[in-house]
């Protein structure tokens, strides 16, 4: 029994012992579960606390936009302003490139379409706000994809949009709401080019956002071909050959047309029913290259640029030239973007219209690779690490931040000229009213909420356009003519001469910048006062003649009369043409 009674007591204890380990492994998998839930609990939150803070910068940073309706106090330049008032002219029966030229896509302005439709710029200023926040969202998790720490990617998407914000200097921009459709499409590219694509289906998306690039930005085309060049050459360098790797290739090309084909119906639908098809594609991909013109101003526009890219993305693209030249000599990726810079540079440069806000579409095309660089693995936040890889993109916003302010306190006069010149206008006009502007920007018309008269034309675009804009001038019944002291554009004098026939200057507004000319007749009373003129020469005409008759029949009384011959009826009737005295009428 002393036996049983030990064995009973040693397997007790054994399954006693087991028992609490069993307890102590199930409570220490608890404890790991609770950790692990507080751990995500934990990311979720910092995630919406990442996500609030940048929404509050994107907020804090599109207060500077003209967009923002509470105060406008800055002076924007032609494109901006243009772009402005696309939204306004929209909703109020004009056309894009019928009544306004410019070489943006149709979807930026069905953007500034939706943005106005309530007659104010609420709607455009929040999808300024959505942009910004989506950029700087789309950053960081780009940056925490590349290991980079939390405070060095939260620091490195801040920088992105202010670089963003300032470089747009206040304006409505196309090349702003393109940036995160190509910012989506570049990594992708990165993911074609180094075999790393989850999906095929993805390229049903990547084909969606290409189209919505090019039809915000239609520059972007010429990158979207070389895509297509440097795809075709992965295609064929990349060994053996085989049918399942060709008919992967066919597939990925089909659901990119699909995607593409999309956006791309649609935006034949907006154009073919508000009539715009045919100018959109002339001004946006034939009339950029009629209207290069080679002058100090493209010279100046280049050497500006340049530096600020070089001080913004210089250091890195060092980086990236040294590493095709090493390592990374057969990279694909690498090669294409650095064509890609070159020919949307060239392409954008010498469009007539440029301003430093259009090299915005390069962030994406750079910043892609810049974070997936190995020297920006790891890094972790420090004030040493910031001034070592961030100090000379500082200074490059810096420096476009001081031309803003430069360009914005040399048109201060102006600026503050055109407020008064548009308030005036508004006060002496109703919405039915047109007016002509012959300025250097569109801000007299946003300001006054007055429509266009004519699209005025570039110095340097077709003489068609030029002859357009002379021929439907003087067959405007514009209320007023403004025109700015050094104006020296298309129509010069055609509109001298109109404002000598029909209207004269008002001395009752004066301005340093402006002189205003008001109708002083209309039309009617003109072709009335014609038609008196003629009446009046007529009946002298008249006097004259019967005076001269009753002075040759005084001479003549004297004289015989000849015997004149019969007049023969019927055949002054035969030889009446009724046709002819028809078409004679």
């Amino acid at each position: 029994m002393t036996k049983e009674k030990k064995l009973y007591s040693r397997r007790f204890k054994k399954n006693h012992k087991i028992s609490l380990a069993e307890e102590d492994s199930d409570v220490e998998e608890v404890q790991k579960e609770n950790v692990l839930n507080l751990d995500e609990t934990s990311k979720k939150e910092k995630k919406v606390l990442i996500f609030v803070l940048l929404a509050q910068i994107s907020i804090l940073l599109s207060l500077s936009f003209r967009s923002f309706p509470l105060f406008n106090v800055f002076y924007t330049g032609l494109k901006e302003s243009i772009n402005t008032y696309s939204g306004f002219a929209m909703n109020n029966g004009q056309v894009p490139y019928n009544n306004f030229y410019s070489n943006d896509g149709p979807i930026f302005f069905l953007i500034n379409e939706l943005g106005n439709i309530l007659g104010n710029t609420w709607i455009l200023w929040g999808f300024e706000v959505l942009n910004l926040l989506l950029i700087s969202s789309f950053i960081y998790k780009l940056a925490r994809k590349r290991n980079l720490s939390v405070s060095y990617a939260i620091l490195i998407s801040i920088l992105s949009i202010i670089g963003i914000t300032v470089t747009l200097n206040g304006g409505n921009l196309a090349s702003g709401f393109a940036i995160y459709p190509m910012l989506w499409s570049i990594e992708f590219i990165e993911k074609i080019f180094n075999s790393e694509v989850d999906s095929d289906r993805n390229f049903i998306l990547f084909g969606l956002f290409q189209a919505i690039t090019i039809f915000i930005v239609p520059g972007v085309l010429l990158v979207n071909i070389l895509f297509f060049v440097f795809f075709f050459i992965k295609f064929f360098k990349d060994k053996p050959f085989d049918k399942q790797k060709t008919y992967k290739f066919i597939y990925n090309l089909l659901s990119y047309i699909f995607g593409f084909l999309i956006i791309f119906y649609l935006i034949i639908y907006y154009g073919l029913i508000n009539q715009f098809l045919s100018t959109a594609v002339e001004q946006m991909f034939i009339l950029p290259f009629q209207s290069i013109v080679f002058d100090s101003s493209l010279i100046l526009n280049v050497v500006v640029t340049l530096v600020v890219l070089i001080l913004i993305f210089g250091k890195q693209l060092i980086s990236i030239l040294k590493e095709l030249r090493g390592v990374n000599k057969d990279n694909i990726f690498y090669k294409y973007i650095i064509c890609s810079l070159l020919v949307y540079f060239i392409f954008t440069i010498l469009n007539p219209m440029y301003v430093i806000g259009d090299m915005v579409i390069l962030l994406p095309l750079l910043i892609v690779p810049i974070l997936r660089n190995e020297n920006m693995v790891d890094k972790k936040f420090s004030f040493l690490t910031v001034m070592k890889h961030l100090s000379l993109p500082i200074i490059g916003i810096f420096a476009v931040l001081a031309l803003c302010i430069n360009s914005k306190i040399e048109n201060k006069s102006i600026f503050e000229d055109e407020k008064r010149v548009a308030s005036y206008l508004k006060q002496e006009t109703s919405k039915k009213d047109r007016a002509i502007v012959l300025s250097d920007d569109y801000n007299i018309y946003v300001n006054s909420k007055r429509l266009a008269m004519l699209p005025i034309p570039l110095p340097s675009y077709p003489e068609k356009y030029k002859l357009r804009f002379e021929e439907l001038l003087p067959k405007t019944e514009s209320k007023f003519i403004i025109l700015e002291d050094d104006y020296n554009g298309v129509g010069t004098k055609t509109v001298k001469n109109e404002i000598a026939s029909f209207y004269s200057l008002n001395k009752k507004f004066k301005s340093n910048n402006f002189e205003v000319y008001n109708r002083i007749k209309s039309d009617e009373s003109l072709l009335d006062d014609k038609e008196s003129d003629k009446e009046k020469k007529s009946s002298k005409e008249k006097t004259k003649s019967l005076s001269n008759s009753s002075e040759k029949l005084d001479s003549n009384s004297s004289e015989e009369l000849q015997p004149v011959p019969d007049f023969i009826p019927d055949q002054q009737y035969n030889n009446f043409d009724p046709n002819r005295q028809y078409y004679g009428q």
